[in-house]
């Protein structure tokens, strides 16, 4: 959405990107996005991707003139990944990492704080570790971000 350059003028939508919904391609988009400083989109769907099982994609900003390029980082449902986000969306991290919730799995199935990590060479896998496990009885669906590394239960507040 871009402002009008005359108050009270109307708005513009402009499209970034369609997503096909094809099997391979994000969908069931999850949580708000992303912008990275160099003006790539980062974000999470819970279904699509390789396996079916959602993603992390990347949409990348044109050339002058050009098109947004997707690029699928990571593929949940893979043997050794793990489930799908849930609600919260992606939260930034240290040195291009993000943090998420897992709507299940974790070490007693009942959801996990995931950390995603970029590759240290360009062209190599994302990985992610579990950083916190959630017993039972305590599903949390939204965390946010806070000082010196903190994160809290969202709807706990």
């Amino acid at each position: 959405m871009q402002p009008p350059a005359q108050p009270g003028a109307a708005w513009t939508e402009t499209t970034l990107y369609s997503f096909s919904f094809s099997a391979s391609e994000p969908c069931t988009l999850v949580g708000d996005p992303v912008v990275a400083p160099d003006g790539s989109i980062y974000g999470l769907s819970a279904k699509g991707g390789t396996y079916g099982g959602g993603t992390l994609y990347k949409l990348a900003p044109p050339a002058p003139g050009g098109a947004w390029s997707l690029a699928i980082l990571y593929d949940f449902a893979a043997p050794g990944t793990y489930n799908a986000p849930s609600g919260s969306g992606l939260i930034p991290g240290p040195g291009g990492t993000f943090y998420f919730l897992a709507s299940d799995g974790g070490e007693y199935g009942f959801g996990a704080l995931v950390q995603l990590w970029p590759p240290a060479s360009p062209g190599e896998a994302w990985s992610a570790s579990v950083l916190f496990s959630f017993p039972v009885g305590t599903p949390v669906s939204s965390i946010i971000s806070g000082p010196a590394g903190l994160f809290y239960d969202g709807y706990a507040l």
